[in-house]
């Protein structure tokens, strides 16, 4: 088995999606693909447009053989920490396998250049990574994915992987693209649905947890929630103001340090009780859950039971304390969504596997 691993959101999947993971098994020669896909709260600080089980179940019909969820502690944090997880549940395989992920760059030797570049400038600068490469560097466009893309490469080289990375140039729009494109890219699709240029049965945006939000602000200790520093819950309070929409409120409270998807983030995570002390205990916790899988996506499965990476079996709890910790926040995650988007309200009741195409 030659194994590929593509990170992603699917936020929704696209035919650049389906692009991306079809050359990407052409020019690895995999034959077998496994996707880390982020759950239904995801890494900008938003929530899916369609739930994990759908987006998985679109992923296998363009191409996927197994999808699985990237443990919301990950899927939900910013660049870095996103990167790190997903290399953190790929190092527990012990076999090489390759990391595919887009980029506008579309050149790994690029990227490669850059981080080396980078980790020299950060040693005297206390920029983050993305600002360094954004300011200090003007090689490539520097996108969102090429940011991330350097994270991954950055982990890899950290924990001394095995593995080997892939990159290919996204096809499309950008991240903020709002010209009709033939591969427009998931945030402009997000934005179509969103103003009923095309249509969708139950899209799901993050402004329909508002209520749930406002209220877990007033009501529960802010100070513990991971992410948020001394001052900040000050500011939390003083500007809400239940006829706000979350847009608006996100307006008010942005600064050129506290950004909109900080501050997204930092919103779902007190809302659903991830803290500090989750954060030290959680810090690189790896295990597989399977969302939706084909008849070679078992295949996959099969192999990696003999691994060292833990595979959670839809009817039996983990014995481990930290990754049932982890768990217990993916579940929780899960019913606040499916709660609001009128989904069946138990994960462990899904049809995982799907015809082969």
């Amino acid at each position: 088995m030659k194994l590929l691993i593509v990170i992603a959101e699917y936020n929704p999947f696209h035919q650049g999606h389906k692009y991306h993971l079809k050359i990407a098994k052409e020019e690895t020669g995999a034959s077998h693909s496994l996707i880390l896909m982020g759950g239904n709260f995801l890494q900008r600080g938003d929530v899916a447009i369609e739930d994990k089980f759908l987006r998985a179940r679109r992923a296998l019909e363009g191409g996927a053989d197994l999808v699985a969820e990237l443990p919301f502690i990950y899927a939900s944090s910013w660049a870095r920490e996103f990167a790190q997880g997903a290399i953190e549940i790929a190092n527990k395989i012990p076999f090489p396998v390759t990391l595919s992920f887009g980029s506008e760059s579309g050149s790994l030797e690029a990227l490669e250049t850059i981080l080396k570049q980078v980790q020299e400038i950060k040693k005297d600068n206390r920029l983050n990574y993305g600002d360094l490469v954004r300011k200090n560097l003007k090689i490539l466009p520097a996108g969102a994915n090429d940011v991330l893309g350097l994270e991954y490469l950055r982990a890899l080289e950290d924990t001394k992987s095995i593995h080997q990375a892939h990159t290919l140039k996204r096809r499309g729009q950008d991240y903020h693209g709002e010209e009709i494109h033939p591969f427009p890219s998931a945030s402009s699709l997000r934005r179509s649905i969103k103003k009923g240029e095309i249509h969708h049965d139950n899209p799901i945006f993050l402004e329909e947890f508002k209520d749930y939000i406002y209220g877990a602000l007033l009501t529960k200790d802010l100070f513990p929630t991971y992410g948020m520093i001394e001052g900040l819950e000050n500011r939390l309070l003083s500007h809400l103001n239940p006829g706000l929409s979350i847009d608006e409120y996100i307006d008010e409270l942005k600064t050129k340090r506290y950004r909109p998807a900080r501050l997204r983030r930092l919103l779902i995570h007190h809302l659903l009780g991830y803290t500090k002390a989750d954060y030290k205990y959680l810090n690189g916790v790896a295990y597989l859950r399977a969302l939706a899988y084909t008849k070679k996506g078992t295949e996959i499965l099969n192999i990696l039971k003999d691994t060292p990476l833990a595979i959670i079996h839809p009817l039996q709890a983990p014995s481990d304390p930290i990754i049932k910790r982890s768990l217990e926040l993916d579940l929780l995650a899960s019913r606040v969504y499916n709660f609001k988007a009128g989904n069946p309200p138990e994960d462990y009741k899904r049809n995982l596997l799907y015809p082969q195409k």
